[in-house]
């Protein structure tokens, strides 16, 4: 099985393969793209092309023959809301309410988009439930699919980075020790922030360094306050002298911009309970990725890659 990361700079990749019924990871590697691999790609007639490059690039470097393909891309590809549903609906009508939400937001588009909603059950309020609604469009689904064929690749899960990420930090971390964590993906000016509170999705977030001073929030999932604190105490935390985050218990995060200066300044805050992913706990691959290191800032880009891993061992990558 082949599990591959798409940045909007970089594809990060390794292999795995089942051996005696336990799993070996053979390598992990990166590449850097020759084009910015981001949403506005899409209307590009070269884009298929581009992708079926990348997927043979991935073809040559297995080191045993392999078809299954495991795929996670940027945040900025999907787009992610939380939506409260009154309880006592039944499942038609769940979605109705669902569904209305959505064509009155994308109006036309809407028939052009794949959408999945996920039920979480949440203990915020007894009078609704929570669902999480993530869509993009079917076309980049059609390309992405289409690109793979060509080089014998079957794509079995599109998933998003962070959430593979954060699919990682669950499967290795104590996560369970803490009512409310979260999982920060540190880029040079985007950022994205995953909250859970109590073992459920509470919120998500993007957000921007402006004047390399503030943070302005620019896509949220939910109007939760808890984001604004969250980001709060992270635009403090360059300047202050905190010694923890108040707003949660635990904040874990990641990058795929290691060699930044940002992502840098963030290695070296001293914030108890807010520290670096680290992704080779438990299965060390074979051959290393060390152009960029081997400490913990430098392999924590490869979070997502193996959180799509950590899904095929677990049995849950369906």
């Amino acid at each position: 099985m082949i599990c591959a990361s798409l940045s909007d700079q970089f594809l990060r990749f390794g292999q795995m393969i089942r051996e005696d019924n336990n799993y070996s990871v053979k390598f992990v590697d990166k590449r850097a793209l020759s084009f910015l691999f981001e949403p506005s790609q899409l209307g590009q007639a070269s884009l298929t092309g581009k992708l079926e490059a990348l997927f043979g690039l991935i073809r040559e470097s297995l080191i045993v023959p392999d078809s299954e393909l495991l795929l996670s891309v940027s945040d900025e590809w999907m787009d992610i809301l939380f939506q409260n549903v009154d309880v006592g609906l039944d499942r038609t009508e769940v979605l109705e309410v669902l569904n209305w939400t959505l064509r009155t937001r994308y109006g036309d588009l809407y028939k052009d988009r794949i959408i999945q909603h996920y039920n979480l059950v949440s203990d915020l309020t007894i009078e609704s439930t929570v669902y999480v609604t993530i869509s993009l469009f079917k076309k980049f689904a059609e390309i992405m699919h289409k690109a793979a064929r060509s080089s014998g690749f079957r794509i079995s899960l599109l998933d998003i980075n962070l959430f593979s990420a954060m699919n990682c930090i669950e499967k290795l971390y104590p996560v369970t020790n803490y009512k409310t964590w979260g999982v920060w993906q540190v880029g040079k000016q985007k950022h994205s922030l995953v909250l859970v509170d109590s073992g459920e999705f509470r919120a998500y977030a993007e957000f921007e360094i402006v004047d390399n001073a503030e943070f302005v929030i620019s896509r949220r999932s939910s109007p939760d306050d808890i984001i604004e604190k969250v980001v709060e105490e992270l635009n403090q935390a360059q300047y202050s002298s905190a010694t923890q985050l108040e707003s949660l218990d635990y904040l874990y995060y990641y990058s795929h911009e290691v060699d930044s200066d940002f992502f840098n300044i963030v290695l070296m805050n001293e914030l108890e309970n807010m520290k670096p992913a680290t992704p080779f706990l438990t299965h060390t691959p074979l051959k290393l990725y060390l152009d960029d290191g081997d400490g913990d800032g430098a392999m924590c880009q490869f979070m997502d890659v193996m959180g799509l891993m950590l899904r095929r061992m677990s049995g849950s990558a369906k």
